[in-house]
């Protein structure tokens, strides 16, 4: 009986290395994979339209890794942006990012769903915030991109099964992290007090 090799970490993509380590700790399958998937698809769209460059493989890996605070437990931890920050700070520390995309990587998963622009945040995270708003506003909010193109993700990626991702998530982050927090994730810029 013939293995194959196993890869060595060097030929393991950023984007391979997000999808593992989501697959690591999610229970909700494809489902949150498509949510993910259109999520990265909508930041190449806005990327390409708005002449940002930004690192194909690490966008992947970042939209991939967004919503893992809402997968992973951290009882010291009531927001999930920080708590999936913390997880993935903590996991991707020996995958030799640089610090800008150390810094692309933390805005994404300390701000992509804000509803307000972050001041401090870079281009390229900001694409993935408001890719965030594309995607959940299912296409209504395009932030210049064509509806075309967003009925063509939308297809290619199916929403099939996220609704109940969504309704797990939103349990969490009201009944877990609590209101105050939740507030905190919608506004980061802003000391909302509930």
């Amino acid at each position: 009986m013939t293995t194959s090799p196993t890869p060595s970490a060097e030929t393991v993509t950023l984007r391979e290395r997000g999808l593992n380590l989501l697959r690591s700790c999610s229970k909700h399958g494809q489902a949150l994979e498509n949510h993910c998937l259109r999520l990265a698809r909508f930041t190449m769209a806005l990327a390409d339209k708005e002449g940002i460059a930004v690192d194909e493989d690490l966008t992947y890996a970042a939209c991939y890794l967004h919503d893992i605070g809402l997968c992973v437990e951290d009882p010291t931890e009531k927001n999930y942006l920080k708590r999936g920050h913390q997880f993935a700070l903590e996991r991707t520390a020996d995958w030799g990012l640089t610090e800008p995309q150390k810094k692309f990587l933390a805005d994404v998963m300390l701000y992509s769903h804000s509803l307000a622009a972050v001041p401090h945040i870079s281009a390229q995270g900001d694409l993935v915030r408001r890719a965030v708003s594309v995607e959940h506003s299912l296409g209504k909010m395009r932030h210049g991109l064509d509806a075309a193109t967003c009925r063509a993700v939308f297809r290619e990626f199916p929403r099939r099964g996220f609704n109940r991702v969504l309704l797990s998530f939103f349990r969490i982050a009201i009944l877990d992290d609590g209101i105050k927090e939740l507030v905190r994730v919608f506004f980061p810029s802003h000391n909302a007090t509930v």
